[in-house]
């Protein structure tokens, strides 16, 4: 009960404390690391997602770069890039597909083949991104 209060009251406070360390742990992850996201816009599982990944991305200050596969436009993303050939460099075979890179070392971390929930989203993050040096 030390580590996870039953008490209504410290339960509160130890999630709310929970709450604030990984806002503070992915906001500071946003500083090292741009997320790409390639979808179809004709994809139902693209549209939904893509409003979860917005609201992640704006929530913790993730720079984040919306890639259409087959040139057209999401709901939540207007403005996107059209695909270049980046996605056949990042083996891109499926979508929604998120992917991150990190901005000094160039490092691409592999974060989501599939439509995901913003709790599993933020959980990827936090352990894909989180772990390294």
């Amino acid at each position: 009960t030390r580590v996870h209060p039953v008490n209504q009251g410290a339960r509160q406070l130890y999630l709310a404390s929970r709450d604030a360390q990984k806002t503070e742990k992915l906001q500071r992850l946003a500083k090292d690391y741009g997320l790409f996201f390639f979808f179809k816009g004709g994809c139902v599982y693209c549209q939904a997602f893509a409003e979860t990944l917005k609201h992640f991305s704006e929530k913790y200050a993730f720079s984040l770069l919306p890639i259409s596969l087959d040139g057209q436009s999401l709901d939540a993303f207007p403005e996107f890039k059209i695909d270049n050939g980046l996605s056949a460099q990042f083996n891109i075979v499926t979508v929604p597909s998120v992917i991150a890179l990190h901005t000094k070392t160039k490092e691409i971390i592999p974060l989501s083949f599939k439509m995901i929930s913003l709790n599993e989203l933020e959980q990827v993050v936090e352990t894909m991104l989180g772990e390294r040096p």
